[in-house]
């Protein structure tokens, strides 16, 4: 099998693929937003008996969720199952209290109308180990096997530091004594320092972030086994070279500079595989399909027949079309990182063999990604009970929003995402087309200003790297999701600046969600208007005089009456 690991980056947002024989096999997004694993010095706001948990103030949006079994009471016990016993029969009420200032890591991301998760049982995860500060045991990956769980853990007992517990990982099997020694004393230098930090700061407030996707995906999945990494940045390229050399030298010859013109995902013919990503039904190669809806407590996945009509009887096209399924569920449970319970209605069949056969199918496609899923228990109604661990949002979360639409029925692409999708088809679009006068993109307006970015400065950036003109245009009637671009000729040159200096207009000004100027927008025959120091007059009929003409951003003031 070959694996590649291709990254893509742009100015607001970072996608990470695993690839495995041409095939999608993991997507990691990263945006601003990503705060699992960071560290906070947080405030007690509310501690409740009844729920025997806390709310505490991390400077978020939404207070954090901190439950009793989260905080860290007193690891002198050497018999790690009594301190876990210990712990738990304390009130919350008497490890903590309303006011106190804690140091905690979010373990899980805000999700819906939920809060981060987080923990005062900080974890610092390395190549090859996870170091425990304030704890004194030893774990090792099941999926280590004697003897080589007996030299690992052998080595662990005499480097370990005191007060410090430490996790071996998978990727510590044949590790040498002295990069084991290493990654530790890493990990340990760094909480060493974030204590110090944290003195010196007030709470609420951020004391540590946790690394950049790059550091992640270079820490945890560039391995042997991987054929190259292709970066299509060259500063996130150089900080894979830098990370590399820290963490395994070996490696670094792994990393590739990717300079073509065509974008990254395109070349390596996995941006359709990313699309597809998103849709509820996925097709099985027999002709059933699997559906895969969410809800906010569960996850559920139908297994249908679909076109499938089998040769020799009913039992045997069922059966079929269910080991289809069971391979393609694991597929998309990993690639689409769908975390929590997880519900199949696979097709019901008669023989008991054939139902064995099928969970344990099942299990083994499971079994081949590196997060646990347990599949707990068949229903009475027949149905396949799993629970994988959830830690982050799953990739269709983070790329969407809940639909206007549909009043919450379904789910589309939020008009950021929209607009980087835009972005990546204007990149492939003039990497295939000679626009020697520009290119005109039409979208939904919403869409168009996230295109635009602050003062413009996105299209900007855009125009600069090709040396093109290109026009945004806002048309209410078009569906955020869809966009057309077209190539500009010379008989369209005159049409393309509709308005001119000193006209008078009678616009509803709008606000701008991405800037935080004093200054708001209308549209103007699909042209983006920005309105000067407008921000009191929100929401109500004025009229505006055009000031300045830019190609994309006009410039206007209030008209005083």
């Amino acid at each position: 099998m070959t694996k590649n690991i291709i990254v893509n980056k742009n100015n607001r947002e970072t996608r990470v693929a695993i690839v495995e024989d041409g095939n999608l096999a993991e997507v990691f997004v990263e945006r601003d937003k990503q705060i699992v694993g960071s560290i906070y010095k947080c405030k007690v706001e509310n501690v409740l008996s009844g729920i025997d948990a806390a709310f505490v103030d991390i400077n978020e949006e939404k207070n954090a969720f901190l439950y009793a079994g989260d905080i860290l009471t007193n690891f002198e016990f050497e018999d790690a199952k009594q301190a876990k016993k210990n712990s738990k029969v304390q009130s919350i009420h008497n490890l903590i209290s309303e006011g106190q200032e804690l140091l905690v890591q979010v373990v899980k991301a805000p999700r819906g109308t939920k809060g981060a998760r987080v923990t005062t049982k900080i974890t610092f995860p390395g190549r090859y180990l996870v170091v425990i500060p304030n704890n004194d045991t030893i774990g090792i990956s099941k999926r280590i096997e004697d003897p080589e769980r007996k030299r690992l853990k052998e080595i662990i007992e005499e480097i370990k530091p005191k007060g410090y517990g430490i996790i071996v990982r998978t990727e510590a099997e044949g590790v040498s004594k002295k990069d084991l020694d290493h990654d530790i004393k890493l990990m340990v230098k760094i909480y060493e320092d974030i204590e110090k930090t944290a003195k010196n700061y007030r709470a609420p407030a951020l004391v540590y972030k946790e690394l950049s996707v790059i550091y992640q995906t270079v820490r945890d999945n560039l391995t042997s086994d991987v054929h190259c990494m292709f970066i299509d940045d060259q500063e996130d390229f150089k900080k894979a070279l830098t990370i590399s050399n820290f963490f395994d030298p070996k490696l670094k010859g792994k990393i590739k500079y990717y300079k073509d013109k065509e974008p990254i995902f395109e070349h390596f013919k996995i941006e359709h595989q990313y699309t597809e990503l998103f849709k509820r039904k996925v097709w099985l190669p027999s002709g059933g399909n699997i559906c895969i809806d969410h809800a906010e407590a569960l996850t559920v996945i139908d297994v249908n027949s679909g076109k499938y009509v089998g040769k020799k009887n009913l039992e045997e096209t069922v059966f079929t079309t269910n080991i289809e399924a069971a391979k393609e569920i694991a597929k998309q449970i990993r690639l689409r990182d769908i975390g929590g319970i997880i519900i199949v209605d696979f097709i019901d069949m008669q023989k008991s063999s054939y139902k064995h056969q099928l969970l344990m199918k099942l299990g083994e496609e499971l079994k081949k990604e590196r997060t646990k899923t347990t599949i707990s228990q068949v229903s009475a109604l027949g149905l396949v009970e799993l629970t994988r661990k959830r830690v982050i949002d799953a990739v269709s979360e983070t790329v969407s929003q809940m639909c206007p639409y549909c009043n919450g029925r379904g789910r589309i692409e939020s008009p950021e995402t929209v607009s980087l999708r835009v972005e990546r088809e204007i990149r492939n679009y003039i990497a295939n087309n000679k626009c020697d006068y520009g290119i005109i993109v039409n979208t939904h307006p919403d869409v168009a200003i996230y295109l635009l970015g602050d003062e413009g400065k996105n299209i900007e950036e855009l125009e600069k790297v090709y040396n093109m003109n290109i026009y945004i245009r806002g048309y209410d009637d078009m569906h955020i999701e869809d966009t057309k671009i077209i190539k500009v000729v010379p008989e369209m040159l005159d049409s393309l600046s509709p308005l001119s200096i000193g006209q008078v207009y009678s616009v509803r000004p709008e606000a701008n969600p991405i800037t935080i100027k004093d200054t708001v927008y209308a549209w103007i025959n699909n042209v983006y208007v920005e309105i000067l120091f407008g921000a009191k007059y929100l929401g109500k009929q004025k009229k505006i005089t055009i000031k300045e003409l830019q190609r994309n951003i006009i410039k206007a003031k209030i008209k005083e009456d």
